[in-house]
């Protein structure tokens, strides 16, 4: 109610999967079409669990490195610039729950390191200037990532998931809504604000 979500049967579904997922740790990929609540979801079962949730939207330019950590500029620093850890390093290390929205979009080598990572539950950092780091995973890091189904303008950049990656998630379907769903989230919300 807090965050204006109307509870339809489809809904109760693919909640109690995610939040399944989520509280076991298990990888999770959400697939759908765009505005079928696959974010809104994520974020109550993360409220609901008291999980905190680290968001990334990624895209075709995104590298491993973005979501490691890198320098960027810094004008309090005499150096111009300091180290600002990632979205990745971040969740893997302090056991947050990460969310990556449209994976699709990146390239098969970032994959492959979200593969190898989840599956030697190690991270290998080597930054310059820094001698080689390796950090274990945190036992309550989780990851949620999105694949938007439907075709757009940028569709002609979207890569195909490879079956080794994709075996490492369960895979949470968000279709399209039905009329009926529509009818009960219009009735939800015309109650709620009194219209």
């Amino acid at each position: 109610e807090e965050m204006n979500f109307i509870l339809t049967k489809g809904a109760e579904e693919r909640l109690a999967k995610l939040y399944n997922c989520i509280k076991y740790g298990t990888p999770v990929l959400l697939e759908g079409p765009t505005g079928t609540s696959k974010t809104l979801c994520s974020e109550i079962v993360c409220k609901y669990l008291g999980r905190e949730l680290i968001h990334f939207n990624l895209s075709s330019e995104t590298k491993a490195q973005d979501l490691i950590g890198r320098y960027v500029g810094d004008e309090n620093s005499w150096v111009g610039m300091s180290f600002q850890y990632g979205p990745f390093y971040t969740a893997f290390t302090q056991g947050k729950v990460l969310w990556l929205d449209e994976i699709d979009l990146v390239s098969p080598s970032v994959r492959q390191f979200i593969e190898e990572t989840l599956d030697s539950e190690i991270l290998n950092i080597e930054f310059p200037g820094r001698p080689l780091n390796v950090v274990k995973m945190h036992p309550e890091f989780r990851i949620i990532v999105t694949q938007t189904t439907n075709f757009s303008v940028f569709g002609t950049y979207k890569q195909n998931l490879e079956l080794p990656f994709i075996s490492r998630f369960i895979i949470i379907d968000f279709p399209a809504f039905t009329e009926d769903e529509l009818l009960i989230i219009g009735k939800g919300f015309a109650e709620k604000f009194g219209y």
